[in-house]
Parts: structure tokens; sequence; C-alpha cells
């Protein structure tokens, strides 16, 4: 399957093998920004300017909004296990509980916050910027910081 944002606010999940479109949404709440796939493939989460949207994969059925109020978000990346979600704003990281859709840590942003990972073990969050942020991904504390 493959993941697109038209131009402005429209989503599509198609096969790119066959070229069929699987499903269409025409009108997002803002401009799609970023799309990721969550490590099973079964849901898809997609950021816009202010809202954070979690979709199942398979549907296009909407399955949760998280906002962040009045900050864009920059980027996300799904944890490991599928259970979290971080995304970077201009001035924070927040690391979002899939279920209940709820900030379950708030980290220590680098300025301008541009992009945040997952390490592949789940066990760190790293967060760049005009400095790079290495977090405790269970506590959030800081563990290291350098200069790119």
């Amino acid at each position: 399957r493959l993941a697109s944002s038209g131009q402005g606010t429209s989503l599509a999940m198609g096969d790119p093998c066959t070229g069929s479109s699987l499903w269409h949404h025409a009108e997002l709440p803002s401009e799609v920004s970023e799309i990721r796939f969550s490590r099973d493939g079964k849901r898809l989460a997609t950021s816009h300017q202010n809202v954070l949207l979690i979709w199942d994969a398979d549907t296009g059925r909407q399955l949760r909004a998280f906002e962040q109020v009045p900050e864009r978000f920059n980027s996300l990346d799904w944890s490991p296990d599928d259970t979290r979600i971080v995304s970077g704003s201009p001035s924070s990281v927040s690391v979002w509980d899939v279920e209940s859709g709820r900030v379950a840590l708030r980290l220590d942003a680098p300025n301008r916050s541009s992009k945040v990972r997952w390490t592949p073990d789940g066990m760190r969050i790293i967060a760049g910027g005009e400095q790079i942020k290495v977090f405790d991904a269970s506590r959030g504390y800081k563990l290291n910081q350098m200069k790119p």
C-alpha cells in the first residue's frame, strides 16, 4: 500500500502494483505535513497544522485526533511497539499514548525542533533542531545534547 497526500487537504491510500485506489479523503482539517505508517502497518498517522490524526490503514476510518494548540506539528514517529507517537513542534516535543490520546511526556525540545525519531530499541527519543537532544523514552529526562 501507498499513502499519499495530494495538493491541499486530501489523503489517499492506494495499491502501487495495480494503481487502484483503496480509499480517499478529500477534505482534511488542513494540509498534510507528514504521513507515517505504524510499524505493524495497521494504522497511519498524519500530521497537520495543529492536529495529529490516526487512521485505520485498511479502511481509512479515522480512529483518533490529538490536538496541540496553538503549535504546528513538524514531525512525528511511531514507537517500535506502536503504543506511542512522538511529535515535534517549534518549541516542544510530546509523547502521546495512542490508546488514550493523552500526552504521556513533554520533553525539553531543542530550539526550532524539526525532526523527532525513536531509536529502534524504543529506549530513546532523538529530537533535532538547532541542537540535537537525546531523551530517555520512558521517563523523559535528557541523556545527551550536541550541536549538529
